[in-house]
């Protein structure tokens, strides 16, 4: 693999997300390119999202690393965490028109994985790390976050210990389970809460 800043090459992916009503989807090309791209079911690019941009008050689509996605299927909207800008990012995916931000730099969340629920009215899970621990010095939490609210609604860690450098969040997309998985990419380890 060669990588490169055209839509036939990446630098350094970090995340996909699949759209299962068009069977579409988007790659964050984070770490050298700052955007995100858009494929047809048969790998053609649709659309080049975004471009970088770092620090405070960067506008809509400007990316400090466009790390984790997430895909609201019912509203039709893409969750993208923007971690060098501490915030997170919502798209709609029938326009690709940038709609809001949710900033985290007040809790100091860097958010490097983002899944969506539909539970509760919509909720994120944000893991996140803080190589420098500014606000959590026990190790920062997995965070909930409450869509309709705006804001972080808990946190939750493993008992007894710290996350080691979370890199990566999943949950369960079903009323049934609200199961929610870490990984980690320090010590290699998945946990389940």
């Amino acid at each position: 693999f060669v990588p490169g800043k055209d839509i036939h090459h990446f630098c350094k992916p970090t995340k996909v997300a699949v759209d299962e009503k068009l069977k579409n989807f988007y790659v964050a090309d984070g770490y050298c390119n700052g955007r995100i791209l858009q494929f047809s079911r048969s790998g053609k690019v649709i659309s080049n999202i975004g471009t970088t941009g770092f620090g405070k008050n960067q506008p809509l689509g400007f990316f400090g690393i466009p790390h984790g996605l997430a895909i609201d299927p019912q509203n039709r909207l893409l969750y993208i965490a923007d971690r060098e800008n501490y915030r997170i990012q919502v798209m709609a995916m029938d326009s690709n028109n940038f709609l809001k931000q949710f900033s985290l730099d007040d809790a100091k969340i860097r958010p490097y994985g983002i899944d969506f629920s539909p539970l509760h009215g919509g909720i994120l899970y944000i893991v996140s790390y803080d190589a420098e621990g500014r606000k959590y010095p026990d190790g920062i939490p997995g965070i909930t976050f409450d869509i309709l609210r705006g804001e972080p609604k808990q946190t939750w860690k493993p008992t007894h210990q710290a996350f080691n450098r979370p890199h990566d969040v999943a949950c369960a997309k079903s009323s049934n389970d609200s199961a929610v998985y870490v990984a980690e990419i320090s010590s290699n380890k998945a946990w389940k809460f």
